[in-house]
């Protein structure tokens, strides 16, 4: 679970070019040199892995692509959020998802009271975490916000670790560090300087 989302982190790093491409938000040197130290740690996070053939290789290739439209996702969302507003936008979130899901759902099995259940929470949580990314999108920029994004690694180790009992190895680790390195590389860089007050006559 850890590698999974240490992997998914070079999505913040998408997120400044892909802002300027459509935002038009200034994008510093930095940033981009910080893109490239972010994609050696997913690099060094998959070291010493298991094999990545047959079904590995299409979880990889899932993670990216996953990686890439949420930086997307995050691009429209700053483009959206002020006029739309975080009701319209979480709305939408469920509604697309929903109809996309549909299909797979005719003939399926009806779930038990406590998957339901499991379900209901998941979706409320879901939707309480998109009203706070719309409102977040909606006063900052994307580059910005999208560095913050490193902190779901401690959470998905934890996780990880209390409820499927998984062990996180050295290089994934190690590889977050260099990733974290980069992400906060471009808040460092994304920082403006205080304003100066004017001086009492």
């Amino acid at each position: 679970m850890a590698e999974a989302i240490t992997l998914s982190f070079i999505a913040p790093l998408l997120i400044p070019p892909l802002a300027h491409l459509f935002l038009g938000e200034k994008m510093r040197g930095p940033m981009m040199l910080a893109a490239f130290v972010g994609f050696a740690g997913v690099l060094l996070t998959v070291q010493r892995a298991p094999s990545f053939d047959g079904e590995r290789a299409l979880a990889l290739a899932a993670i990216l692509g996953a990686a890439l439209t949420y930086a997307l996702a995050a691009i429209v969302m700053r483009a959206r959020a002020a006029k739309d507003g975080s009701t319209l936008l979480t709305l939408t979130s469920a509604a697309v998802p929903m109809v996309l899901l549909s299909p797979a759902a005719v003939g399926a099995p009806l779930p038990t009271w406590s998957a339901l259940g499991l379900a209901v929470l998941a979706g409320l949580l879901g939707n309480l975490g998109i009203q706070l990314l719309v409102r977040a999108y909606a006063g900052a920029e994307a580059q910005a916000l999208g560095v913050l994004e490193f902190t779901a690694l401690p959470w998905a180790a934890l996780f990880g670790w209390l409820f499927f009992d998984e062990a996180v190895r050295p290089q994934v680790w190690l590889g977050a560090l260099v990733i974290f390195a980069a992400c906060w590389w471009v808040g460092r860089a994304d920082r403006k300087p205080p304003a100066i007050l004017p001086t009492p006559q």
